[in-house]
């Protein structure tokens, strides 16, 4: 449960409260990598309280808010465009140097901190023995951010939704609906439907030939099964 919440009625400075219900390495997980946070990657923990059945969870309030929000009320500069790719694949080289999936990630899940951004929702967030061969044996994700229809998730699909949401960051419109993506799953090669959905719509409304390369370049790796994560996107971005 997420509230918008007051901590002093003089100053009426806002607040977020996050309860988690249930014990288990997802919440401990969320307060682990709020605390240890050097980097600034993470949505700012004010404060925190635990008990056997829930975790609430004191954290900053972004008057910004999110990728999402400020990308559709901004017309953003190349300039601008280019460091919330570089900052949202620095913070995802972190997670997958560590071996964690976020599990989650789209343009509502990065906070506008200016003049960064700070990954939050860490609630689906997983340690993996090898990213690159483990997967989530759940239903993670957000429809039209991952990479299948299957009933897992894996570092093919967390590579997919940074492709999703840089289009997004580009565009200012998702890269496919959760009806769209819905409709590529069930086609009889669903990768290969949403390969070329995707390559279309890079091909056809991304402006910036640098960009359209890029994405299509990580596309071809996920195509080729080749090993990838964001340290290796961050890279050729760079």
């Amino acid at each position: 449960e997420v509230y918008e919440v007051i901590f002093n009625l003089q100053d009426k400075k806002k607040h977020i409260l996050k309860i988690i219900y249930g014990e288990d390495s997802e919440s401990i997980n969320t307060i682990d990598f709020y605390m240890q946070d050097t980097n600034d990657y993470f949505m700012e923990m004010i404060d925190f309280f635990k008990d056997d059945n829930k975790t609430f969870l004191l954290l900053n309030y972004y008057e910004e808010k999110t990728i999402y929000e400020y990308v559709k009320k901004h017309n953003l500069s190349f300039y601008e465009k280019d460091k919330f790719i570089e900052n949202i694949l620095e913070i995802g080289c972190y997670l997958h140097q560590n071996n964690y999936l976020h599990a989650d990630i789209k343009p509502d899940n990065f906070f506008i901190d200016t003049p960064r951004v700070r990954l939050g929702d860490l609630e689906s967030t997983v340690k993996l023995n090898n990213i690159y061969t483990d997967i989530i044996p759940a239903l993670c994700g957000t429809k039209g951010f991952k990479y299948s229809s299957k009933h897992s998730y894996s570092i093919k699909d967390e590579i997919f939704a940074y492709i999703a949401t840089i289009y997004f960051i580009e565009v200012g419109e998702v890269l496919m609906t959760k009806e769209e993506f819905t409709d590529l799953t069930e086609e009889e090669n669903s990768f290969e439907a949403i390969n070329e959905f995707t390559r279309e719509y890079i091909e056809h409304y991304i402006e910036r030939d640098s960009i359209k390369n890029f994405l299509l370049d990580i596309l071809d790796l996920l195509e080729d099964e080749a090993k990838i994560d964001c340290c290796t996107m961050i890279e050729k971005f760079k």
